[in-house]
Parts: C-alpha cells; structure tokens; sequence
C-alpha cells in the first residue's frame, strides 16, 4: 500500500507539474511605453489560466497594437489558434484594465484546452464592462456590465462558450474603436495651382479611430506674383477648403496615414500695371491622394509630415485683356507640408 501511495502521489505531482506549464503563445506586442510590457501580458495570462491535464495544447499567435486616442487606449488584437484566425477590437479608460481584458481574450482562444479560474474570468469581464466591443476569439469577454447578476463561474462559461463559436467565424463584424478629436495647424508648400510656388497655411479638425481618420481642412494662399509682358505682372491667391479620409497603420512610434479626399477653392487672379487694373475669381475643384507620417503617435501633440497629389476636375484660366492668357490651373497639382496635431 505504502508502494502505491508514492506512486500516485508522483503521478499527482506530474500531473501538477505538466498543467502548471507556460501556455504555448507566440505574442507580438506593440503598446505605448507607459502601458505594460509584453511580459506582463504574458505573466496575467499564466495567473488566470492553466492548461487542463493531460491537454496538449496548440499554440496561439497573438498580435496587438495599443493605441491611445484622447483619454482612452484600444487595441486591435489578431489571433490564430488551429487555423482559426479573429479579430478583436477593444477600448478602456486605461492600459491595465487592457491588459486584463486582453488577457482574458487570450486565455479563452485556447478553446477547451485551458481552464479559466472562475473569480478571475468574472473579474477581467467586468474590467472590460462598457469599454470594449470586437470580434474574433472570446468576443463575449468585454460584454458585461457591472449591474449583471451573474454568477462569476457562469459568467466564465458563458464567455468561454462564446469563444468557442466566434472563433470558428473567419468574417468580422465592423467595429470603430476608440475616437477622438484633434486639431491641426500647418504651413507648407502649393506646386502647380498658382503660376509659381506658393506657401499655404492651413487649420482643420479630423476625427479619429484607431485604424482611420477624417479630416476637414481650410487652406490660404498668400498673394504669389509672376510677370506677364513689360511692367505688366499678374497676380494670384487662393482660399480652399479640403475633406479627406485616410486609412492608418501604427508602427512603433510612428502613424502612416494613406488618404484620399476631395477639393474646392476659389482662385483670383488680379492684373498690375495694366491699362485696365481688373480681377477674377474662378472656381476649381479637384481630386486628392496622399501620405502622411506622424511622430511620436501616441503623445496628444505631434508633428505630422504630408505630402499630397491633386487631379483637376476643372481647369479655369486666367487672362488679361490684350494681353491674353497667363495662367491655366494644371491637370495635375500638388502639395507638400507639416502641421502640429493637437488631440483633444
């Protein structure tokens, strides 16, 4: 008896040994520096889960990228687990409440494999209450509200049997994130609009989640000059405004920005020392792509670098009478400058 007694009490201890292993998790990590590291993800998720014996687990690949957009973070967080690939998208007050949804997420993606303490699973759900909404694997764990009766361990059920049937959808539903409003102040360059270069000063307001932007832009053109014939010169400003939308990507530090919109402004060509000192006003409406780099993306103010191409849809021309023509707005304009980025 006494034989059979180690025996067991070593198979209890491999037993023990084998379930208190590290769960297998390939993890990509991209977060503000004041949010917790990777290793803290990793450690929380090892307090709140635990593979069940005897279970060979498949690994998980993980990847998130934390944001803070205004007074809130997100995260996109992909994850495959045997060929089943989801998406989450979440948002909270604060980068440690994150965490503890995020590892819960992640904790329920394994499936079945892996047990979640039930006080644990009730607790990273109720940290997410109200501030989070995605999709993919585990897209039940950010649901509940604080007011919700349950009990912790059918919460913990409930969520995972939630991770279970979302995880084997591969078609997500849309989620926007967290938003916020910035403002923007920049000057620059206009190439082709006007006879010569002219520097545009500009102000606008953009709304942003984590993955877009729209933005709302007014721009001025200072007077530019350009001689005509003799003494006779030319001379031309501008007022325009701009509506655009743009795809993002973070980046360590770094925010590209893909965009695309369209124009309006009003051009007035004025002539000088002329027999007949008149002006004009004419319309022009355009196209717009472009590019834009900010840095550092996670601080409220940074400097943003863009640089935009501009298809007319018009092409209005200016002349002067008995002199003739001396400007025609270009089939293709463009642009290039910096703005300060102050989120709100």
């Amino acid at each position: 008896m006494a034989r059979v007694g180690a025996v067991a009490a070593l198979l209890l201890c491999a037993a023990t040994a084998v379930s208190a292993q590290p769960l297998p998790l390939e993890l990509e990590w991209n977060a503000p520096p004041e949010c917790p590291t990777a290793a803290a993800v990793r450690a929380e998720l090892e307090r709140i889960a635990r593979a069940r014996p005897g279970e060979q687990l498949t690994p998980l690949s993980a990847r998130a990228e934390v944001t803070k957009a205004g007074g809130a973070y997100g995260v996109v967080l992909h994850t495959e687990h045997d060929g089943q690939r989801g998406e989450r998208r979440l948002q909270a007050r604060d980068c440690e409440t994150l965490v503890r949804t995020v590892t819960l997420v992640l904790a329920l993606a394994y499936g079945a494999g892996v047990e979640v303490s039930g006080a644990e699973a009730g607790a990273g759900v109720s940290a997410g209450a109200g501030v989070g909404e995605g999709v993919g694997a585990g897209a039940g764990a950010g649901a509940r509200s604080e007011s919700d009766t349950k009990s912790e361990s059918d919460t913990a059920s409930d969520a995972e049997s939630e991770s279970e049937s979302d995880t084997e959808s591969d078609s997500p539903s849309p989620s926007f994130g967290p938003t916020a409003w910035k403002l923007l102040l920049g000057a620059g360059a206009q190439l082709g609009g006007l006879p010569v270069t002219a520097l545009a000063a500009s102000a606008g307001a953009e709304l942003s989640g984590t993955a877009w932007s729209l933005s709302l832009r007014l721009t001025a053109w200072p007077g530019v000059s350009t001689a005509v014939v003799g003494d006779i010169d030319a001379r031309f400003d501008g007022l325009g405004a701009a509506l655009q939308g743009c795809r993002l990507a973070q980046a360590a530090s770094l925010e590209l920005a893909l965009c695309a919109g369209a124009r309006a402004a009003a051009l007035r060509g004025r002539a000088q020392n002329s027999a007949e000192d008149g002006s004009a006003t004419a319309p022009w409406y355009a196209l717009s792509a472009g590019v834009a780099l900010s840095w550092p993306r996670d601080r409220d103010l940074h400097v943003r670098i863009e640089a935009n191409i501009a298809p007319s849809l018009d092409r209005p021309e200016f002349a002067i009478e008995n002199v003739g023509p001396v400007h025609r707005v270009p089939a293709l304009s463009g642009d290039l400058g910096a703005a300060l980025v102050l989120a709100l």
